[in-house]
């Protein structure tokens, strides 16, 4: 009888010793044994191959007769251990093609379950890693931006005012206060107008009081 010495398995098909066909399916011994077959799900195989091969996390794998694995389309991702078939990637995630598991949400963004999408970061908030990380630090105005940090540049409170711990918007300085620093955090940092000025509301100088 023929052996694998004598047929070459095409590609998309494995083939063990006894086979004598180039493309066999369901092929067995006389023990029973499958010596020969086209390459399953999860699998690849290239041509005269005895043994199917595993498709990689980040490739498709959910055919049948594969030579070579498939990437993972864009905006989906393969984690064959998970799911032979590609996986849709959440809306909002950094997604390309061939990617092997779930990207998280940008930094500035968390995932929201409702929508099952990633969303702008909520107001007084810094967001990373997908999740709402926590307040954002004093010193600092988090609006509802695409904030990644618990003190984003730029967000600075003014001199004039001041930010606590999450402070979605900014406070001015109280009247007879006034500050010249940024980022102050509390309303102890505004400091007393000296003797013979005075400091209206959000002063970052103080004004000469008029004489008499």
């Amino acid at each position: 009888m023929s052996t694998i010495a004598d047929y070459s398995c095409s590609a998309g098909y494995y083939c063990k010793r006894g086979v004598t066909v180039y493309k066999p399916v369901a092929v067995k011994d006389a023990g029973g044994v499958l010596i020969g077959d086209i390459c399953p799900v999860g699998k690849f195989c290239s041509y005269n191959l005895i043994h199917q091969q595993t498709c990689p996390d980040g490739f498709n794998s959910a055919v049948t007769g594969l030579t070579l694995c498939k990437a993972c389309d864009e905006k989906f991702y393969c984690d064959n251990s998970v799911k032979i078939t590609q996986i849709a990637c959440i809306t909002g995630s950094r997604c390309n093609g061939g990617n092997k598991r779930q990207p998280l949400c940008p930094i500035g963004t968390y995932f929201d379950k409702v929508s099952n999408a990633c969303v702008m970061c909520t107001a007084t908030n810094y967001c990373r890693a997908g999740i709402v990380a926590d307040k954002c630090a004093a010193g600092y105005q988090c609006d509802a931006a695409y904030t990644g940090s618990p003190n984003p540049a730029g967000k600075e409170c003014a001199a004039g005012t001041y930010c606590g711990l999450g402070a979605g918007i900014f406070s001015w300085c109280p009247y007879g206060t006034m500050s010249v620093m940024t980022a102050a955090r509390q309303v102890s940092d505004c400091t007393g107008c000296q003797p013979g000025y005075m400091c209206p509301k959000g002063s970052r100088t103080p004004i000469p009081c008029p004489t008499g």
